[in-house]
């Protein structure tokens, strides 16, 4: 609160106020407005000691002082803190008219002092609760006694002017004392003002006679009392009382535990309220003391500063506040350098409060302290120049750009090698690389990268190697020398050769990875279109081995940049990529073919080496002539099994056990390579699906007609089957995974699709390879296709209706696909989803095979049920749900799902009044007999009985309504025949 000094006020006369204005005064302590409020303490004071004569208005005075004891026991909005500020500026106005008077009482002691002894006894007289006061009265007199008290002690009444009067002054601050030793035990809510305010009056006393109350015993009874409550009362842990001790410790600058023992601080802290910002007396007083006793550290930081940090979010603002707090103390006590920084250096190596303070994920609310502590860590460490000393200790809770540029880039170099090999993550090695260009480091940063890619492939790795890569071999400084290393990762089969002999390699992996604009590449590499440049990048992924993760990251970069480049996907290249993974030439297979695929022995493997990855019919002569290899191979395989089977027939149960054995051994073997071959075919199958999904995200815009997509939904399905005869193939799995994935994405394609180039898709052969799906898995693909071609407009909504009306029809008739998971999807689509959908499952819902598939369109009709539906759909639904219920179905779930429907159904009649027809079927169908029946049976389902009082009261309403109408169209007839007779 703003205040003018009591001084001011007195030195100048012309502030002398009236005494209508130094009544009104009283009224306006408590205003908001500090400008009033100031000027109303001063026409108080100027009013009772600054009379024009020089006198003393001692009978204003008195009423004065009176007056503002009882008001601070007052407690409305800013009375209390009004009156107790202007009761500080005048008793301090009080003290000096005293003083000035030189006045001396009969028994020697000055005026003044007894004046301050009289002033407690009035203030003890005022600030009494009466007897009969109510609760909130008591409280009132409590507080208004501690203010009073904190006035006085504020104004200057014990300050020793005079040595004569010091014996005075010091027993009237011990009595003080004890009048707030007994606000501290009058109630429990009042110990902490209380205790707050003993820490204040006790630094009024001198420090030789306050080790004189601790070290001595005394006659004085109000010395005996303050010394009994300082000491050490372990009966039960008092945390105000510990924080007094904490004070008084830090006040004579003695060891904390002769006063406070250090095991009931943890106990003491979390038994106050901890969450910021109220904190409470005994963290400030901690604080405070921390600095003069390292027991006292420990015993803070692990026992109480560390629990808070993994407590709750009020709780982890309170250790930032206290953290914050410590490293203040030592930001105020730079002068003692070494000193200070040793006790920095211990505070701020608490772990828990450090993951706290560099969290990526930390809660708004501690954002901002969080960025002011950092930002105050910092500058003490640069301006220390320790960053050697502390980057061990920050590292694993910054991030590593952070960390380099605040730590790293302070450290000298011998320091540096060493932090990276003893303490650095290899994720953040490339950050390190960019501020110091040292051979020892780049070669060890770059030694290290090469380790872990090799070891484990990840993605954010691999990627930060490349970026370091094209760092090293773009710079002809360091080109040469790193080169053999790099180059022995890329192409590990290959014998290394010289700088200038691999110069066309290196362009071809510059090139890759678009670094150089200006650099010459082969003819041989020169691609003219994507088709050409995904069949040899695919060559480049299959023909490696799995070592060259590296290499593979190269075609995956190059690849993305060639499709952003390209300002459309045409069919052609879809086709080809179609063939890369494996694709057949036909758009489906035949129904022959599936039973013959379906069919097959398991001793019958042949068909696991032919899944082909690339059609190599284009191919130059000698790719022709490994294919003619390969078909030699195969046929001499042929007339292998004819001879194993031969043996096997000649050879009975008789024959020689140890031939029978090497035949087993001999065909197990065969078997095993073929998986083997099926296991290296898939993989090469998934490595070129990355073609098309690169496609699907990066593409700008595309063109994917029917052909394509059937071709790989027929891929789908061949491998599906044939997972079972190949013993559940992880690989065979994780293909189909792909390839589900790529379906995934196609549905959420956000690529330009182009119409132009793209023909209408065939929805009554799509509604065929539906009908067929045997899996789950299947008919969720073939709904991202459906979603696809709507999203994309591929088709009329002419030819998408009369496919849903195919296949709910199918499905709502025989068993077989689960292909409510594509109804389900649709349902998403508001503008087609009713006009598509409702008319076939409100049929199905009729004429269903079963309960389960009636109770299942019932589910679908209520999400694609609108206001607008026409009034014949209304009538059909109520129709439906009517026979339904009627019918006795068994499930209570069934019953519950058809009168969701009927409710959803009537509150859309009930907004419309062109839809009588609806009511004229619920009366001519008995509805409400039917609904009755069904309660009958179900009295015990709770869930039916709630939804039929519903639906009741529903029918009710809408009959009503529809009588009131068809009573209002009579009436006109009526008038209209008795005017004409």
């Amino acid at each position: 609160l703003k205040m003018s000094k009591a001084s001011d006020v007195l030195k100048n006369p012309s502030n002398v106020a009236t005494s209508d204005s130094f009544l009104d005064a009283f009224w306006n302590i408590s205003n908001s407005d500090h400008a009033v409020r100031n000027k109303a303490c001063a026409d108080i004071i100027t009013h009772c000691y600054n009379c024009e004569d020089g006198t003393m208005n001692k009978k204003d005075a008195e009423y004065a002082l009176t007056r503002l004891l009882r008001g601070v026991c007052g407690g409305k909005s800013g009375v209390r803190q009004g009156f107790a500020s202007t009761l500080t500026s005048f008793i301090q106005a009080r003290n000096v008219c005293f003083s000035e008077s030189n006045e001396v009482a009969a028994d020697g002691e000055s005026v003044s002092c007894k004046d301050a002894i009289y002033v407690r006894t009035k203030l003890l007289k005022c600030t009494e609760a009466e007897k009969g006061s109510t609760k909130l009265e008591i409280r009132g007199s409590a507080f208004g006694r501690l203010f009073a008290i904190l006035a006085i002690l504020r104004s200057g009444t014990f300050e020793i002017n005079d040595p004569a009067e010091e014996n005075h002054r010091t027993d009237l601050v011990f009595k003080y004392c004890t009048d707030l030793i007994d606000l501290y035990h009058f109630k429990r809510w009042m110990r902490e003002s209380a205790a707050f305010a003993i820490c204040e009056v006790l630094t009024a006393i001198s420090h030789s006679t306050l080790k004189d109350l601790l070290d001595n015993d005394n006659e004085n009874e109000d010395k005996k009392k303050l010394k009994r409550f300082l000491s050490n009362d372990n009966s039960k842990i008092d945390p105000e009382k510990i924080a007094i001790q904490l004070h008084l410790a830090t006040l004579l600058k003695i060891n904390v535990t002769e006063l406070v023992n250090l095991d009931e601080l943890s106990d003491a802290c979390f038994a106050t309220h901890t969450e910021h910002p109220r904190i409470h007396l005994l963290f400030e007083k901690i604080v405070d003391g921390i600095q003069t006793s390292d027991e006292l550290f420990k015993a803070f930081s692990k026992h109480v500063l560390t629990p808070l940090a993994k407590g709750s979010i009020d709780r982890k603002a309170t250790s930032l506040y206290l953290y914050q707090r410590l490293i203040i103390l030592v930001l105020e006590e730079q002068e003692n350098n070494e000193k200070s920084f040793t006790h920095f250096e211990e505070y701020v190596a608490n772990e828990s409060v450090l993951k706290l303070l560099f969290s990526s994920n930390e809660k708004h609310t501690l954002s901002k302290i969080s960025h002011s502590i950092r930002e105050n860590l910092f500058t003490i460490i640069s301006n220390h120049g320790a960053q050697s000393r502390f980057a061990a200790t920050f590292y694993p809770y910054m991030g590593g750009k952070s960390f380099v540029k605040t730590f790293f880039s302070g450290m000298d170099s011998k320091n540096k090698v060493t932090f990276l090999k003893n303490h650095v993550n290899v994720k953040d090695l490339f950050s390190f690389s960019k501020v110091d260009k040292d051979e020892h480091i780049q070669t060890f940063i770059l030694e290290k990268l090469i380790q872990e890619v090799e070891k484990d492939e990840d993605d954010g790795l691999i990627s930060k190697l490349l970026s370091f890569l094209s760092d090293l071999l773009t710079n002809p400084n360091t080109a040469e020398l790193f080169f053999p290393k790099v180059n022995s990762l890329l192409f590990p089969k290959k014998k290394k050769k010289s700088f200038q002999d691999i110069s066309s390699k290196l362009d071809l992996v510059l090139k890759i990875y678009n670094k150089f604009a200006d650099a010459e590449f082969d003819e041989d590499l020169d691609f003219e279109n994507l088709t050409d440049l995904a069949q040899f990048s695919s060559e480049l992924l299959c023909s490696e081995s799995d070592s060259n993760k590296l290499l593979r990251h190269f075609v995956r970069l190059n690849w993305i940049d060639a499709v952003k480049k390209s300002e459309c996907i045409d069919a052609t290249v879809i086709s080809a990529i179609c063939e890369l993974i494996g694709c057949d030439d036909d758009k489906e297979m035949s129904d022959d073919e599936e039973n013959d695929y379906s069919s097959t022995s398991e001793d019958d493997d042949t068909n696991l080496a032919n899944l082909s990855l690339v059609d190599d019919s284009e191919n130059d002569d000698d790719d022709s002539h490994e294919k003619s290899a390969s078909s030699e191979k195969s046929i001499g395989d042929d007339k292998e099994d004819e001879d194993i089977a031969a043996m096997e027939v000649e050879h009975d149960e008789s024959a020689d056990s140890a031939l029978a054995s090497m035949l087993e051994l001999k065909n197990s073997l065969r078997k095993k390579g073929q998986v083997n071959i099926a296991r290296e075919n898939y993989n090469n199958q998934i490595r070129c699906t990355m073609f098309l999904e690169i496609i699907l995200n990066h593409s700008k815009s595309i063109a994917i007609d029917q052909t394509a997509l059937m071709r790989i939904l027929a891929l789908y399905r061949k491998t599906e089957k044939g997972l079972k005869d190949l013993n559940e193939l992880v690989e065979a799995t994780r293909f189909l995974e792909k390839l589900a994935t790529i379906f995934t994405q196609l549905s959420k394609l956000k690529s330009h699709i182009d119409v132009t180039s793209t023909e209408k898709y065939d929805l009554d052969n799509i509604a065929n390879v539906i009908i067929k799906a045997k899996t789950t898995q299947f008919s969720k693909i073939c709904s991202s296709i459906i979603t696809f071609i709507h999203r994309s407009k591929l088709a009329s909504e002419e030819d998408m209706c009369f496919m849903f009306e195919r296949l709910v029809g199918y499905w709502s008739q025989k068993r077989g696909p689960d292909l409510a998971v594509i109804f389900e999807d649709f349902t998403r689509f508001d503008e087609v989803n009713e006009k598509t959908l409702i008319k076939p499952l409100i049929n199905a819902s009729e004429v269903g095979r079963s309960d389960f598939v009636k109770t299942e369109s019932f589910s679908l009709i209520n999400k694609v049920l609108k206001d607008s539906s026409s009034t014949e759909n209304y009538v059909y639904i109520v129709n439906s749900c009517t026979a339904f219920l009627n019918g006795e179905p068994k499930k209570s779930q069934h019953i519950v799902t058809s009168l969701k429907l009927l409710e959803k159904c009537f509150q859309c009649v009930a907004k419309r009044e062109d839809c009588d027809a609806v009511w004229e079927t619920v009366q001519s169908k008995g509805l409400e007999r039917i609904l009755d029946g069904t309660v009958d049976k179900n009295s015990k389902t709770q869930s039916i009985m709630s939804r039929v009082n519903s639906l009741k009261v529903d029918i009710t309403a809408g009959l009503l309504a529809y009588q009131e109408r068809q009573s209002a169209k009579k009436t006109p007839e009526k008038s209209s025949t008795k005017t004409s007779s």
